[in-house]
């Protein structure tokens, strides 16, 4: 059988060329922002690839001792202008308050920054950056993945941040941002997907493919891996799943099979609780439920 860094690795050579990473990641602050219940830095984030990337990073007022960190993926819904202003602001589908407010009360830091094409990093259409890394070779969920790994490396090296606590965290575009990071980096120690729980094979089967954008679509993945098979990778660490039965992006037979074959794989890990998967009945929202199940499962895991 093959090893889960072996499997990683063929799932990481699926993502098209790739940037060397070869430089030491920084941050470059900008600002610091009194929000009130806590302090938001602005920042520039450098060490992926040949750009620097705007991203925020928020945190306690009073800490005690390192901070276990959050790395929040913000979401798609077209909202190309809003980006990383989702953690403070949150959206038409999540909960308020905010995830910024929500984690840094829970003691937590948290970080995001804005994905290829979306908020300072928007002004052309998604659709134009896939085809022109297409031809090039490359592949635009990959270059996003590749962001997130820069991004966790240099969270990891803040003197402030506990490296052995990191999670992840995001809703839709964000939580399949968060169990495919979990799955190809083992430093995430939990993982919290939100609206996300795309079966590849069922969404064909009931034509749902224009449901989502192109940038997650990975030439060649289907030969190789299911959406199960990449979320074995990140067992057995913590992962908890929240969805919608009546989510249209997320077909509700592919929820069962997803779910049949976590619970099954966490259980041959002997750590059957380490696997949640929690279902509302609601579309594609974060309900006031999915929110606090969240956030006790933060609590107990990190």
């Amino acid at each position: 059988m093959e090893s889960q860094e072996t499997k990683r690795r063929q799932l990481f050579n699926l993502l098209g060329d790739l940037p060397e990473r070869n430089q030491i990641p920084a941050g470059k602050t900008l600002a610091v922002h009194d929000k009130g219940d806590y302090l938001l830095e602005v920042l520039l984030l450098s060490g992926s690839g040949d750009e620097q990337i705007p991203a925020y990073f928020a945190r306690p007022k009073e800490t005690d001792g390192k901070l276990p960190v959050v790395l929040f993926n913000h979401s798609h819904g077209g909202n190309y202008h809003i980006g990383k202003t989702e953690l403070i602001q949150s959206s038409d589908y999540l909960q308020k308050p905010s995830y910024a407010e929500q984690l840094t009360a829970m003691g937590y830091g948290v970080f995001c920054m804005d994905m290829l094409g979306f908020g300072e990093r928007r002004g052309r259409a998604e659709s134009e950056i896939f085809k022109e890394l297409l031809w090039k070779g490359q592949v635009m969920w990959g270059r996003m993945l590749f962001d997130s790994i820069a991004a966790l490396d240099y969270v990891m090296l803040r003197e402030e941040v506990d490296p052995s606590r990191v999670a992840t965290l995001g809703m839709s575009m964000g939580g399949l941002m968060a169990w495919w990071l979990s799955a190809l980096d083992d430093r995430i120690k939990v993982c919290i997907d939100i609206t996300a729980q795309v079966e590849a094979e069922s969404l064909i089967q009931k034509g749902g493919l224009d449901h989502h954008g192109f940038y997650s679509y990975v030439p060649g993945l289907l030969k190789y891996f299911s959406t199960a098979d990449i979320q074995r990778l990140i067992a057995p660490r913590p992962h908890l799943s929240l969805v919608g039965n009546h989510d249209k992006l997320t077909p509700y037979a592919g929820l069962g099979i997803i779910d049949e074959e976590l619970t099954k794989e966490y259980a041959e890990a002997g750590v059957p609780e380490n696997w949640k998967m929690v279902r509302y009945h609601c579309g594609h929202i974060e309900t006031a439920g999915m929110r606090a199940e969240a956030c006790s499962f933060l609590q107990t895991n990190l």
